[in-house]
């Protein structure tokens, strides 16, 4: 027996199978029932949630959720019906909007600044560049084709000497008045890769290469979670 403090306008259907609540030889003849059980003029909000496995039944007053209720109660032993711990048929919107705080002081927010006196209306966009280049040997090409100078200076680079910290004589240690690279590598594999510094010219720059040499990345903090397995972070089991 429900005592009438814990009747609400909203009846909850639980203990319903998913394959029911999607099948509508199920819904549609339970829909009816509610309508045969209520006034024409009442009003239902019938809301199926598959995730929990339920359905809302909204009424307008609590004489159409009892008289519902009490036919499920009789004719229905293939789920549970129950009340809403709330009753929203005396939820009067009107004393629950939002209103404006009282301030002493308006605040004016100014348009958006007007374009410039020389401005031009009449410009049409320009359409996209419709040439795409993916590699550095497109770019350089490019670049060759349109400036002789450029490829005149690429050329000249090239033919300067190329400062390395493996052993080599005094006479490629010479200082050269244009730009010089620094090459880093442990080797003189060419497949391996490559560190370049571009040094201001100075009497020690051969020096350089050999110096670098001695700082060595640090090896990151250690983690507390780096002694965990995946699993255990995915459950939440850190101890």
């Amino acid at each position: 027996m429900v005592e009438l403090e814990d009747i609400t306008n909203t009846l909850i259907l639980a203990g319903i199978p998913l394959e029911k609540l999607e099948d509508n030889q199920f819904i549609v003849p339970l829909q009816h029932e509610i309508i045969a059980n209520i006034p024409n003029t009442d009003l239902v909000q019938f809301i199926i949630l598959k995730t929990f496995k339920r359905i809302l039944i909204i009424f307008n007053t609590k004489q159409s959720s009892i008289k519902v209720y009490d036919h499920f109660k009789t004719t229905h032993d293939d789920f549970t019906t129950g009340y809403s711990l709330h009753d929203y048929s005396s939820f009067d919107i009107n004393d629950n909007y939002l209103e404006l705080p009282d301030n002493s002081r308006m605040f004016l927010i100014s348009p958006p600044a007007s374009p410039p006196i020389d401005f031009n209306y009449d410009q049409v966009e320009e359409e996209p560049n419709r040439l795409q280049i993916y590699t550095h040997e497109e770019l350089q090409e490019i670049m060759k084709d349109n400036n002789t100078d450029f490829e005149n200076l690429v050329t000249e680079n090239l033919k300067k000497t190329k400062y390395s910290n493996n052993e080599t004589s005094s006479s490629k240690r010479s200082i050269m008045d244009f730009a010089k690279e620094i090459i880093l590598n442990d080797s003189n594999d060419d497949s391996k890769p490559k560190i370049i510094l571009n040094p201001i010219n100075g009497e020690n720059d051969h020096l350089i290469g050999r110096a670098i040499q001695s700082f060595r990345t640090s090896l990151p903090p250690k983690s507390v979670f780096d002694e965990l397995d995946d699993d255990i972070i995915d459950d939440g089991d850190y101890s």
